[in-house]
């Protein structure tokens, strides 16, 4: 009787492997093989499949609003992107985006654009505090005439961080408008990444649109925003469910409400980015 072969060792963590992926730590099946012909190869292979993990995801995420964050629920999750890595990529790629610049020039404050603000309240001069106030902004303002890369350099940075923090709001909005609907607050986490990957994806289509020669295209471009409320809509009837006209209402208050907090938010954004220029 031949002997039965001795599986060959996991090279993380020493395991014996019994089949592609060490049952203990989950590493693939390795060798040793350094040559550079096999170094590119797995490099190849990485990377086709994070290709195709990220086609697969976006197209679900595209044509079946919803259908992702599901998929996740159910367990179906390793033929798609994972949400926060599905966020962070597609966030950093449309903030850089945003952030190209190309070079251009900074603009000259002439000496007409240094408006001295007077304010007065019932008549009066306003006291100190707020002249100091309104001075930072001046100063902001006029600093931001001077090196305006840097000014847009600095506002999409701590837009990006206020984002970020935003998903975990839009996840309690969720919560509230859907108290009682049986979910987790992470899973309006994972809704909420996915929603957001969404609309990064289609601000992401439509800056390259604006770019275009066409002025059709660039308008083409700008009605993209419709799709935003369309797909949340259509997004919680698949996911959350509920009667036809009450599903609607409730997305239009969500929707709304989160535009209101959005807003709020990205205008204390420039405030501070001026006040501390």
């Amino acid at each position: 009787m031949e002997p039965i072969p001795t599986p060959e060792p996991c090279l993380d963590c020493g395991t014996p492997l019994h089949g592609r992926f060490c049952s203990s730590c989950g590493q693939p099946r390795q060798d040793r093989d350094l040559r550079l012909k096999h170094v590119l190869k797995e490099a190849f292979l990485e990377a086709f499949y994070l290709d195709a993990r990220l086609v697969s995801t976006l197209r679900l995420l595209f044509l079946r609003p919803g259908q992702l964050t599901l998929e996740y629920f159910a367990g179906r999750r390793a033929r798609y992107l994972p949400p926060f890595r599905l966020y962070v990529v597609v966030s950093l790629l449309l903030f850089m985006i945003l952030g190209y610049g190309g070079g251009a020039a900074r603009a000259k404050v002439k000496p007409q654009d240094d408006v001295v603000i007077n304010l007065k309240v019932d008549g009066q001069a306003p006291d100190a505090p707020l002249q100091k106030k309104v001075g930072r902004v001046r100063q902001g303002i006029l600093k931001a005439k001077e090196d305006p890369e840097a000014f847009k350099a600095t506002l999409l940075l701590w837009i990006s961080r206020v984002m970020f923090l935003l998903l975990p709001a839009f996840a309690g909005l969720l919560f509230l408008f859907h108290a009682g609907g049986g979910h987790y607050f992470v899973e309006h986490i994972i809704f909420s990444l996915h929603f957001h990957a969404y609309a990064f994806s289609v601000f992401i289509v439509q800056e390259a649109l604006s770019k275009a020669p066409w002025g059709l295209v660039r308008m083409a471009g700008s009605l993209l925003l419709i799709a935003l409320p369309v797909h949340l809509c259509l997004a919680l009837k698949r996911v959350h469910g509920g009667q036809g006209w009450k599903r609607h209402l409730r997305g239009m208050a969500l929707t709304a409400t989160y535009l209101v907090v959005v807003g709020v938010v990205l205008v204390a954004v420039v405030l501070l980015v001026i006040t501390r220029a």
